[in-house]
């Protein structure tokens, strides 16, 4: 090395003026940190490689650990991810099941309001052998449908007209449960209503007796009000009662044209 290069050029090779000294800084760099050299061999002496060279293992980066560690994170997180897709399957079920549980108490409760009392039409009424105070009779529940028989005591029930019949199942204002069974040995399929059964007002309806209603009563539709059955009721007590004062009339006038023909003299006419 030359004379005129001090320490700092040894230390700074871009210092070194590379056309007088004829060195190239990366040289320099290489002169100012001399490598270790490989020993040589002695002279005869062959040399042989290492039987069992040493393969470097590759260092772990701090990416790599990182890596590593996200990848353990994400494995987490999916264990986790799963969880929460059970969990929120588990809801969904428990959901549905709530859901299920509602729409049968909804299906119940309509099923219970079309399973109430409805108009029916009475189409034949017979005696029941040894049991004076019943009676069988076919009814009409729905329309198109074929009768059923109903066994009541009720003694107002009579053929062609109209009533409230509670089907099996319904439980009366009562507390009177209906149920399909056998009265007087004869299986009955329901029961009439009177206003008692209804929960109404006896003060004009009789509580011993079924509540007929008006023959203009559709078959099959719902038990009408209290205020409509006592509507129905008055009608046919003011027809009953013309019907009533009609006949009188028509027995006096037949009674008189008895009379007067016992007498030889013509019967009176009337004039409207």
């Amino acid at each position: 090395m030359p004379a005129h290069l001090s320490v700092a050029s040894h230390l700074n090779p871009d210092l070194i003026d590379s056309t007088e000294s004829n060195i190239i800084p990366g040289e320099m760099l290489s002169l100012a940190k001399p490598q270790d050299k490989a020993e040589t061999p002695l002279d005869g002496v062959e040399s042989t490689p290492e039987s069992n060279p040493v393969t470097k293992q590759p260092v772990k980066s701090t990416f790599a650990m990182r890596d590593s560690e996200d990848h353990d994170e994400g494995e987490g997180k999916s264990s986790i991810s799963k969880k929460s897709v059970k969990s929120e399957s588990w809801r969904n079920e428990e959901k549905d099941a709530k859901k299920d549980k509602k729409d049968k108490k909804e299906k119940e409760g309509k099923q219970k309001k079309k399973r109430g009392p409805t108009v029916c039409e009475v189409t034949k009424v017979s005696a029941v052998p040894k049991k004076d105070a019943l009676k069988l009779c076919k009814v009409v529940i729905h329309p198109g449908t074929d009768p059923v028989e109903i066994v009541t005591s009720a003694p107002n029930v009579s053929a062609g007209h109209k009533f409230i019949a509670a089907p099996p199942g319904y439980t009366t204002a009562n507390g009177v449960e209906v149920k399909a069974a056998r009265v007087g040995g004869l299986e009955s399929a329901g029961m009439f209503c009177g206003p008692k059964e209804m929960g109404w007002d006896t003060d004009i309806l009789d509580g011993d007796l079924a509540i007929m209603l008006a023959d203009s009563s559709e078959v099959g539709s719902p038990a009408p009000s209290y205020e409509e059955a006592v509507a129905a009721f008055q009608q046919r007590e003011e027809a009953k009662q013309k019907k009533e004062e009609e006949a009188k009339t028509a027995a006096a006038t037949a009674k008189d044209e008895k009379k007067n023909k016992k007498k030889g003299k013509a019967p009176e006419q009337t004039i409207a």
